[in-house]
């Protein structure tokens, strides 16, 4: 890709415009010092805000002002990508929506907000299925499905359960089926403790 101090300056001045001024620039280096040095300048340039930076080549419009129509003859990929990146930082930086909406055109509001909101209500959802109460019933529900009832010890040890005899942690195919059916906690014995250790169909 090749990019001239101007467009380096052009695309500081544009962050510029959209973060309201609070842009920190990191010099990574260069190959050639004499190229590198003329971007720093050019960038610096932006950054004091000098008017001669905001001036296009052609025509004399200012890079900044022309953001709307420049968004707008993006590709479709291109400005969804740049719809993501506004919403994934909208909610650190709620001026950014604003000034993005400024600088980009009016036209992307209402599909930004329709990004944000869709987001916010699958975040809330998530939260809600897993914690209070719903996080029990879903946690309880999923313990019908597996049968394993309140014998199923899921803080640190997963699916095992603790054998009463041995008070080793196992998964339930360490227990046979009578074993499994006993819904008091604490009361389920391993096959190996119960003898049936010859009829232990599980490789271990």
């Amino acid at each position: 890709m090749a990019l001239s101090a101007a467009g380096y300056a052009a695309m500081t001045a544009q962050l510029c415009s959209l973060a309201n001024g609070k842009v920190v620039m990191a010099l990574e280096g260069g190959y050639k010092p004499s190229l590198a040095a003329k971007g720093v300048q050019a960038c610096v340039r932006a950054l004091l805000d000098d008017p001669a930076v905001h001036r296009a080549d052609h025509g004399g419009d200012s890079v900044v002002d022309a953001g709307a129509g420049s968004f707008s003859n993006l590709p479709q990929c291109a400005q969804e990508t740049m719809l993501e990146v506004i919403k994934a930082h909208a909610r650190y930086w709620p001026e950014l929506k604003h000034s993005a909406e400024r600088l980009v055109g009016g036209h992307i509001s209402h599909r930004l907000e329709e990004k944000l909101h869709l987001d916010d209500g699958i975040a809330n959802q998530r939260r809600e299925r897993t914690s209070g109460p719903q996080r029990a019933q879903h946690q309880s529900d999923l313990a019908g499905v597996s049968g394993e009832g309140s014998q199923t010890h899921t803080e640190g040890h997963g699916a095992l359960q603790q054998c009463r005899q041995c008070q080793k942690w196992l998964s339930k195919l360490h227990y046979s089926q009578s074993q499994l059916k006993k819904k008091r906690v604490g009361a389920r014995m391993c096959k190996v403790c119960c003898g049936e250790d010859d009829l232990l169909d599980v490789v271990l």
